[in-house]
């Protein structure tokens, strides 16, 4: 129960179910069974069709590091070009949220209820920022919704009203593993320089700003 538990807490991919079990209930469906080299004979017997690991010790193990890298998606960029949208209208701060949301969802950071949460943590409160930046994302307990960590980037000439102000620029934050305060911090930073942000405000170059804010 120690073993699944801590690798349940290793891989990050969703649709992976790991569960701990006696052999004679392993599930008829099992695609990989982990056990250690004394039961390979009566493991395989009750799933033919299961690949089994041998392991030595359930908490730190070669093969288990193996498996892990098996199992856990490669890391993604947390900005993409196709992230970044320029010139943009939106009537509602809700629709503005939509369309960041949207950019999430196509860039395959999250599943689409996430676009639901983050209308959901507008209601409770603005997520304006302040120097014309509105930054939506998920309620607390939205996290489960996020596949990889990013940012999407929409940038808004005529303003948008956020709560009685004008945000300029809308950026959608999904962040995995509590990186969503890393996030916002690092955009912070970059954006706190006055001729930066009125630069990221009126660009026509979607590239500018991915080469600014991609490395966050």
């Amino acid at each position: 129960a120690m073993g699944a538990t801590n690798f349940r807490g290793r891989i990050k991919q969703k649709g992976i179910t790991v569960i701990n079990s006696s052999i004679e209930n392993i599930p008829p469906d099992a695609d990989i069974v982990v056990c250690q080299s004394i039961f390979f004979d009566r493991v395989s017997r009750k799933n033919p069709k299961a690949e089994i690991i041998i392991i030595k010790q359930f908490l730190d193990d070669p093969a288990l590091d193996e498996l892990e890298r098996r199992l856990t998606p490669p890391s993604k960029e947390i900005l993409t070009p196709a992230m970044i949208l320029l010139g943009a209208s939106a009537g509602t701060r809700e629709e503005a949220i939509g369309q960041a949301g949207k950019l999430l969802v196509e860039g395959g950071y999250v599943e689409e209820v996430y676009v639901e949460k983050m209308q959901e943590r507008e209601k409770i409160i603005s997520t304006y920022i302040g120097l014309g930046i509105a930054v939506p994302h998920g309620t607390s307990g939205s996290h489960e919704h996020i596949m990889h960590s990013g940012i999407s980037i929409i940038q808004y000439p005529g303003g948008v009203d956020f709560d009685g102000e004008k945000a300029y620029l809308v950026i959608g934050i999904a962040g995995t593993d509590g990186k969503h305060m890393d996030i916002l911090t690092s955009l912070s930073t970059i954006l706190s320089d006055e001729e930066i942000l009125e630069e990221v405000k009126k660009t026509e170059d979607k590239m500018y700003i991915y080469n600014l804010l991609s490395k966050i």
